[in-house]
């Protein structure tokens, strides 16, 4: 019988620092922070022999800040082009609603000279629809704007590296994480345990619930129909 466990969510903090300790407990992660900054200083300085530089971390795309609808987001230059893409698509489409909506607006007031009979209340409606398609269509317009001329110059500060086993860094290479030369990865903070780090939590939780399927006795607490101890 398939095992129904309690969404990432459900589980408190302790939990999941619980579940993350079990995982790294099988994992290589040793702290390279001095070698791997060695290097990389060595390769600026323009030394052939460096196994690598930064040009080979992976995931280290630069970001840039937008605010849309009043939320800040973060994209990198692909999400950007899809968000653009969107937004786009929402604009034509508010451009051909203005249009329709003037369209009525001018073949009502024709019909209404015409017929020497003007509805004010129905003129007034069909002006506020109007209007409020070319609001809809100038929102959709500005957002556009804001996004082709957003600028991309804010990389991930990595703080740490640490040499992982082959398992963990392909992991974390799917979590968008930098990774530097398939063995290191740059982590983005500093100053707490790893198993602090939401990033592990969420791997280890995967690794539990997912394809690999068993579940240590100590960690019977994210199980949906077992009651573990708070």
């Amino acid at each position: 019988m398939k095992n129904s466990y309690k969404t990432f969510n459900e589980l408190n903090d302790s939990q999941k620092q619980e579940v993350a300790t079990e995982f790294t407990r099988d994992c290589t992660i040793i702290n390279q922070n001095t070698v791997v900054e060695y290097i990389l200083n060595k390769s600026i300085e323009g030394c052939q022999d460096a196994p690598f530089a930064y040009d080979d971390i992976s995931n280290n795309t630069p970001t840039g800040q937008i605010e849309i609808n009043g939320c800040y987001i973060e994209l990198d230059g692909g999400g950007r082009d899809d968000k653009l893409e969107f937004y786009e698509r929402l604009r034509d489409k508010a451009s051909e609603l203005v249009d329709a909506r003037y369209e009525q607006l001018n073949t009502s007031l024709n019909n209404a000279e015409l017929n020497g009979c003007f509805d004010d209340e129905e003129a007034g409606a069909l002006e506020s629809k109007h209007d409020k398609a070319e609001e809809l269509h100038n929102k959709y317009e500005n957002i556009c704007d804001e996004l082709e001329s957003m600028d991309f110059d804010d990389y991930p500060e990595i703080y740490q590296w640490f040499e992982c086993d082959s398992y963990l860094i392909g992991l974390l290479s799917d979590k968008g994480e930098c990774i530097l030369d398939n063995v290191y990865w740059g982590r983005q903070c500093c100053g707490q345990s790893i198993i602090l780090d939401c990033v592990i939590q969420n791997i280890a939780y995967e690794h539990y619930t997912g394809l690999y399927g068993g579940l240590p006795k100590c960690l019977n607490f994210m199980l949906s129909d077992v009651k573990g101890s708070e």
